[in-house]
């Protein structure tokens, strides 16, 4: 066969296989990685911001234990109202704690007092490495006014809604 024949059936083969209908290809579902610690934000018009790691059912059979923070930050978001988050960095004692956070509703003096610490199953064996973690908790909204974020009692900074 000479070659213009061979280019030409080549061709043909090609432009047959272009007009092929495409079988869809199925990609799984994207699942969040199990060390992504977001939180999800509260709703807009809700008071209640969501914390995804509030204290929960079980906790009072485990032991708590110490965060060690490295940094904090406040972030505010723009919606209406304005909602606040507090950005956190740091790490757990080991990959078996588990992070709490407990955000308390403004005192008398407008101070937010946020606990954070770490819990943890006593009678299990875990790996003594330190466990990093970066979160965002969500504050929420507040009534017009200026108020103080303290993080374990310490004073992270100030808020105006």
């Amino acid at each position: 066969m000479n070659y213009k024949i061979q280019f030409f059936l080549l061709l043909c083969l090609l432009l047959l296989s272009a007009c092929q209908p495409q079988h869809p290809v199925e990609v799984p579902p994207s699942s969040p990685k199990p060390d992504d610690l977001s939180v999800t934000p509260a709703p807009l018009g809700t008071e209640e911001p969501i914390n995804s790691y509030a204290p929960g059912k079980g906790d009072e059979s485990l032991r708590r234990g110490p965060v060690y923070i490295d940094a904090k930050d406040i972030l505010t978001l723009e919606s209406f109202p304005l909602q606040f988050q507090l950005h956190v960095q740091g790490s757990l004692p080991t990959p078996c704690h588990q992070l709490r956070v407990v955000v308390d509703k403004p005192d008398q003096q407008n101070q937010i007092h946020v606990s954070i610490y770490s819990l943890v199953n006593p009678d299990q064996a875990c790996t003594q490495v330190l466990d990093p973690f970066e979160v965002n908790i969500p504050l929420g909204s507040f009534p017009s006014g200026n108020y103080t974020i303290l993080v374990n009692d310490e004073r992270v900074g100030e808020i105006t809604a």
